[in-house]
């Protein structure tokens, strides 16, 4: 089978969609031909493509199979703090170009997979000009129902903004050829809402646990405090104010946050200093993802306090859950339905009410306090999380598009 992926995201960058999209390609390169299409990021120009490669591989921690094909285009991605200026322009040009080469080689790419909606938008309406194969979407939010939880936190609400979107978004559900879709409730309500009828894989994220053995090891001193650790971006729905909270209610409990950019990590050092909690709470910024799993060793409990909105109550299969899952230690996290669709309350994870700094707290303690139980917890957790690794994610796409499409099938 020969696949072309294509996403505006950099690569390598700090983006977290290009972390999940670079495991996706890599799992499916191990059995198929994948072409990822992608944006070119932090790579100095003039390099050749074994050096790309190289650069890639070590910058995520991964092993890259041959049969992964690196087209790495120029865009315009520019950011200021929160504020990102983003212009599709140069890119989509430089996908048409390269999906154009591939589908006049001999053997012409099976199916295209984007996850990003306005360049599936692109695609299927140019889909007869280009000569397309069948064209799936990897959808990991209803964009209508987001762009509404935003607005409404910010007070700019734009109605015709909104209708725009909407519209772009039937569009691309409506014909695309299959759908991937990150939560089982993410795909029950694209069906309703839009009256979807065509194949959808649900198909959440995963975790490389050959990382785990590679990732150094750090002893951890037994005098020291306990830490409570989150992974991640700092979005506002990611809830690190909760977990701030949490630790001024737990007295000798220290938090280590890892992950964000100078404007959040400076936003949340503020209130950590306004709480008074600044001596317990050490934030280490971004770290590339190869080093990840090495920070991870610090952690006695990890924490995944999302907020009660769309994108975490409904369209969210974190990374960060995976690899918490895989690293032995207790979870504590926000009882949503997507949250739910993974980890069940005393079984694998201590689930408690979002939002609530108190619930947090008092779930970080029960663990802390009775390390039987979290023993049990993450034991169980290891055990689950072999059901979502890169490898299966990947052969599962592959299964998906095998048995719903062949390649005479292009428009």
């Amino acid at each position: 089978m020969k696949l072309i992926y294509a996403n505006p995201n950099p690569v390598p960058s700090t983006d977290p969609p290009s972390l999940q999209v670079i495991h996706t390609v890599a799992g499916m390169a191990k059995t198929s031909e994948v072409h990822l299409v992608a944006q070119r990021g932090a790579l100095r120009w003039g390099r050749n493509d074994d050096e790309i490669r190289e650069a890639v591989a070590a910058y995520y921690g991964i092993s890259m199979p041959e049969n992964l094909h690196l087209h790495l285009k120029a865009g315009f991605d520019f950011r200021i703090g929160d504020l990102r200026l983003f212009w599709n322009l140069p890119f989509i040009a430089g996908v048409a170009a390269a999906i154009v080469r591939i589908m006049r080689s001999s053997h012409p790419a099976d199916a295209i997979l984007v996850r990003n909606l306005k360049l599936a938008e692109f695609l299927l309406r140019h889909r007869r000009l280009f000569r397309l194969p069948p064209v799936v979407f990897e959808t990991h939010e209803l964009f209508v129902l987001s762009y509404w939880d935003e607005m409404k936190r910010t007070g700019r609400e734009d109605p015709r903004k909104a209708a725009r979107l909407e519209a772009r978004e039937r569009y691309v559900y409506k014909h695309s050829d299959g759908l991937i879709c990150i939560t089982s409730h993410l795909a029950s309500m694209i069906r309703e809402r839009y009256g979807i009828d065509k194949p959808i894989l649900v198909a959440p994220d995963g975790v490389d646990l050959d990382a785990f053995v590679r990732a150094p090891k750090r002893l951890r001193p037994s005098d020291r405090p306990p830490m409570v650790f989150y992974l991640g971006s700092l979005h506002r729905w990611k809830g690190v104010d909760v977990l701030l909270g949490a630790v001024e209610r737990l007295p000798g409990v220290h938090a280590k946050i890892v992950g964000g950019n100078d404007e959040t990590v400076g936003r949340y050092s503020d209130l950590a200093r306004e709480l008074g909690i600044h001596d317990r709470v050490c934030f280490e910024g971004y770290v590339q993802p190869a080093r990840r799993f090495e920070y991870m060793e610090d952690a006695d409990v990890f924490v995944l306090p999302l907020k009660p909105i769309h994108i975490a109550s409904y369209f969210t299969s974190p990374l960060k859950l995976f690899e918490y899952m895989a690293a032995g230690r207790p979870i504590v996290a926000s009882d949503l339905p997507a949250i739910r669709e993974v980890l069940e309350n005393d079984v694998n994870a201590v689930l408690v009410e979002p939002d609530s700094p108190d619930a947090l707290a008092e779930g970080i303690r029960r663990v802390l306090e009775n390390s039987g139980l979290g023993e049990r917890l993450a034991s169980r957790a290891a055990q689950d999380v072999e059901r979502y690794t890169w490898d299966r994610r990947a052969q599962s796409i592959l299964d998906f598009i095998s048995s719903n499409w062949m390649r005479s099938s292009i428009v």
